[in-house]
C-alpha cells in the first residue's frame, strides 16, 4: 500500500462519519419544539416513482486500506474494495436518501413551491430538504409528512428525522416520554433493518444523549426496554413496507454486497 492510500481512505472515514452527523443534525437545535408522533407512518397520498439520479460523486476507496481512527474501538481493519465495488456503495447510497452536502447542493436554492412539485413525481431527495426545512421553522406537522414520505419511497436518511420528530423533548407530557423514547429509538432499528447500522448507531447515540440532557435521566435501557424498541421497530417497519405495497412501489431494495462489506468494516464486524 502506498503512502497515499491512507489519506484518501482516512478521508473516506471522515467523510462517511461527516454524513451520519449531517444526518442526524437537528437535536440540539430543534429537540425543545413540540413534536408529532411518528408512529402512524401510512398517511401517504400515492405519487409516481422518479427515476434515480444519475451517479456524480464516487466514494473513492484505495485497496487494502489501513487506518487508526479516533474510536473506543483500536482500527479499521485491512479490507479489499474495489473501485466497482465503491460505485456500487455510492450508487445505493444516492439512490436511498444517504446524500453529502454536495449531493443535496442542488436542490438547496430550490424554493418551498418547487421541491413540493418535485415530490410529487416521487423525488426523495426533495423531500428530505423539506423535511429539513420545515423541521427548521418548527412546523413539525409538515416535516413528519415529508420525512414518512420519504421513508416510503425508500430514503434511509429520512428514517433519522423521523427519530428526531418521535423523540421526547421537555414539552412533552410526562406520561408520554417513555413511549416516544421507546419509538425513536426503534426508528434507529430501522435504519439497520434498512442496511446502515453504522448511522443507526450514531442516531441511537444522540437520541439516548439527548434523552438524558433533557430529563437527567440514566440511558441504560432494561431488557425489557430492548424487548419493547424491537417489537415497536418491527411494527413500524411492517405499516412501511405495507404503504409501499400499497402505492405499488414494491419491496424495498435489498442492501448490496459491497454496501455490506464496506458497513462491517466501519462497524468492526
Amino acid at each position: 500500500m502506498t503512502a497515499s492510500t491512507k489519506p484518501r481512505y482516512l478521508w473516506l472515514t471522515i467523510g462517511f462519519i461527516v454524513l451520519g452527523l449531517m444526518l442526524i443534525y437537528g437535536y440540539d437545535q430543534f429537540k425543545i419544539k413540540p413534536v408529532t408522533s411518528a408512529s402512524n407512518l401510512i398517511d401517504h397520498t400515492p405519487l409516481s416513482v422518479s427515476t434515480s439520479e444519475p451517479y456524480k460523486e464516487p466514494i473513492l476507496i484505495p485497496e487494502k486500506p489501513e487506518v487508526e481512527v479516533v474510536s473506543d474501538k483500536p482500527e479499521i481493519k485491512s479490507v479489499d474494495y474495489s473501485r466497482s465495488e465503491a460505485l456500487t456503495t455510492g450508487s445505493w447510497m444516492q439512490r436511498t436518501g444517504q446524500l453529502t452536502h454536495q449531493e443535496r447542493a442542488d436542490y438547496e436554492d430550490y424554493d418551498n413551491e418547487t421541491l413540493t412539485r418535485l415530490t410529487e413525481t416521487g423525488d426523495i431527495k426533495a423531500m428530505d430538504i423539506l423535511s429539513g426545512r420545515y423541521i427548521a421553522a418548527g412546523e413539525n406537522a409538515k416535516a413528519l409528512f415529508y420525512a414518512k414520505k420519504a421513508t416510503v419511497y425508500g430514503s434511509i436518511g429520512a428514517i433519522t428525522k423521523l427519530s428526531i420528530l418521535a423523540s421526547p423533548n421537555i414539552l412533552t407530557p410526562e406520561n408520554e416520554r417513555q413511549r416516544k423514547y421507546i419509538e425513536a429509538l426503534a426508528l434507529t432499528n430501522i435504519i439497520a433493518m434498512r442496511g446502515n447500522p453504522f448511522l443507526a448507531d450514531l442516531t441511537k447515540n444522540q437520541t439516548m444523549m439527548s434523552y438524558n440532557s433533557d430529563f437527567k435521566n440514566s440511558t441504560a435501557l432494561t431488557a425489557e426496554d430492548e424487548e419493547n424498541i424491537k417489537s415497536v421497530a418491527v411494527a413500524i417497519f411492517n405499516n412501511i413496507k405495507q404503504e409501499r405495497l400499497k402505492l405499488g412501489l414494491g419491496e424495498f431494495e435489498e442492501t448490496p454486497a459491497s454496501a455490506k462489506k464496506y458497513m462491517d468494516v466501519i462497524t468492526q464486524k
